[in-house]
């Protein structure tokens, strides 16, 4: 039966005497129109590089959409490639993780919190921040924090912006190292108050005395209480 009118999104309607629903509908033209609003397709993000959809398929065609069911990336075919479509999200928070070489620190009463989103594909946005209090330790060796989980840096090391501020010696600024194919930041900032040198920001002991740790600060070490570290910045993914 031919098309006899069209519905509220242009899909054909088939429609007998008294309106009813004619079963000899042409399914020619069904699957016409299945083809043109029906363009995106959902799997596996192996099932797309293969485009193993089951016979008849001989391949992606132009401006074809597909959703991966494994990563939740979405990608377009365009002039005989894939591209991934722009990802952008809300602002997440997210504990990261806060390593030391030697022995592992503890927050205690202090606040360690971070604040991610995504700026498109490829690049998220991180902010991290950890706050000193009377019962935080320091433990021993050089700090690492974690990037969310499930994100992993390009094969390029990237710098992103490390400040600290601590009573008596005000501000320390410096860069957050993200080392290649890497899921984490290394905070590096002055030595000391006399050198604009960098170092890994490091303790040596647990306590708040003077040692020789990164950054030395006078009359403390490594950090004390009401101290905050920030690490901000953009960071391109794989």
């Amino acid at each position: 039966m031919a098309v006899t009118g069209n519905g509220t999104r242009g899909n054909p309607t088939f429609l007998s005497t008294g309106n009813a629903p004619d079963f000899a509908a042409d399914l020619g033209k069904v699957a016409e129109y299945a083809a043109i609003v029906g363009n995106k397709v959902v799997g596996t993000s192996a099932q797309r590089s293969s485009f193993n959809l089951g016979a008849g398929f001989t391949g992606p065609w132009e401006s074809v959409d597909w959703v991966e069911t494994d990563t939740g990336r979405t990608y377009r075919y365009t002039a005989g490639k894939w591209v991934e479509m722009v990802r952008t999200s809300a602002w997440t928070t997210y504990v990261p993780s806060w390593t030391a070489a030697s022995s592992a620190p503890s927050i205690g009463n202090g606040t360690l919190s971070g604040r991610w989103c995504l700026l498109g594909p490829k690049t998220l946005q991180l902010r991290i921040n950890i706050s000193w209090g009377t019962t935080t330790n320091g433990g021993r060796g050089a700090y690492v924090f974690g990037l969310p989980p499930g994100f992993t840096s390009s094969v390029l090391e990237q710098e992103i912006i490390c400040k600290a501020f601590t009573s008596g010696a005000n501000n320390w600024t410096g860069i957050g190292v993200v080392d290649p194919s890497g899921t984490t930041i290394r905070p590096f900032l002055p030595l000391s108050p006399s050198t604009s040198a960098l170092g890994q920001v490091a303790n040596t002991n647990s306590s708040s005395t003077l040692g020789t740790g990164v950054p030395q600060i006078s009359g403390q070490h490594t950090f004390s209480n009401t101290t905050n570290l920030v690490l901000q910045g953009s960071i391109e993914l794989t």
